[in-house]
């Protein structure tokens, strides 16, 4: 992101892509009548996926929206990346500020796969499957929400109870690794479940320097009582999938209010250091000592 003056086009993000491209004027005692915009977003090998100028004015101290969403392109799904170009000149011509962005595939997918949105937006590439949807639901009790969630009513488990099945049906669009990622109230209490796939277990995730019973919801102010956790991941084809969940006898049942589940596709980063949303700054400062 380049910055030249107080005048300042923004590409907007957030989790559906980009929002808005606006334009932010600081000065206090100058404005600019019929100023124009240019968007230019490309592939990172130079294909031209949206190129549009909008004339519009800038008041003193403002910001103006002047492309909405409908108009920025998908950002979040331009093939391996993409570069963003902005520029905003007065009446006249002269260049009053530019912008340039520049998102690798990989930075992309760590963002959308380590930040998660608050209900009711879904996460990005994903299948989001709602509490009401389980089509069995065996020894747990039901919770009507407080709101903030994606369901009316939540699954609660009954510590004191038999063992909780909770099972879903879910229709994932291609061929991909998945996260089975959970809306849930504690991440520590879905992880006491275990999960199969059409029969076959899958693998908790894991990272060495990432506690996965931290919630990925991004918070404002402060965490909601439902969050998104990471959960487990699998190599799925495209088609119907069975998910089991249950509690083995060797544990106890885990206190738990359980929302959706979110059946995100992702890609195998090819930088070892990187894991979503997270450098691993132990392996490179490891490979720095040996350096030197």
């Amino acid at each position: 992101m380049l910055f030249r003056s107080a005048v300042l086009p923004i590409l907007f993000f957030d989790f559906e892509g980009a929002k808005d491209v606006r334009v932010v004027n600081d000065y206090w005692f100058k404005s600019w009548n019929g100023a124009k915009l240019t968007y230019r977003l490309r592939t990172r090998d130079g294909k031209v996926v949206k190129d549009l100028t909008r004339i519009f004015d800038l008041p003193s101290d403002s910001t103006v929206s002047a492309i909405s969403r409908e108009d920025t392109g998908d950002v979040w799904h331009v093939p391996g990346g993409f570069f963003a170009d902005l520029t905003v000149s007065s009446a006249d011509g002269q260049l009053l500020s530019e912008n340039h962005y520049d998102f690798t595939e990989q930075e992309v997918q760590t963002f959308v796969t380590s930040v998660y949105p608050l209900a009711p937006v879904k996460p990005s590439n994903s299948v989001v499957l709602t509490a009401e949807e389980a089509t069995i639901a065996r020894n747990v009790g039901k919770k009507t929400s407080e709101g903030g969630t994606y369901s009316k009513e939540l699954l609660q488990t009954i510590p004191q109870g038999a063992k909780p099945r909770i099972e879903f049906t879910a229709e994932v669009p291609g061929d991909s690794d998945y996260y089975i990622r959970v809306s849930a109230s504690s991440g520590k209490a879905a992880h006491g479940f275990d999960l199969t796939i059409d029969g076959k277990e899958a693998v908790l995730e894991t990272y060495d320097v990432l506690d996965a019973n931290e919630h990925l919801t991004r918070d404002v102010y402060n965490t909601p009582d439902i969050s998104w956790y990471p959960g487990w991941k699998m190599r799925l084809s495209k088609g119907k999938h069975q998910l089991v969940f249950t509690v083995p006898d060797s544990k106890p049942t885990p206190e738990l209010l359980l929302d959706a589940i979110a059946l995100q596709s992702y890609k195998e980063l090819p930088d070892p250091f990187v894991i979503p949303g997270i450098r691993d700054l132990k392996a490179e400062k490891e490979l720095e000592s040996d350096a030197h």
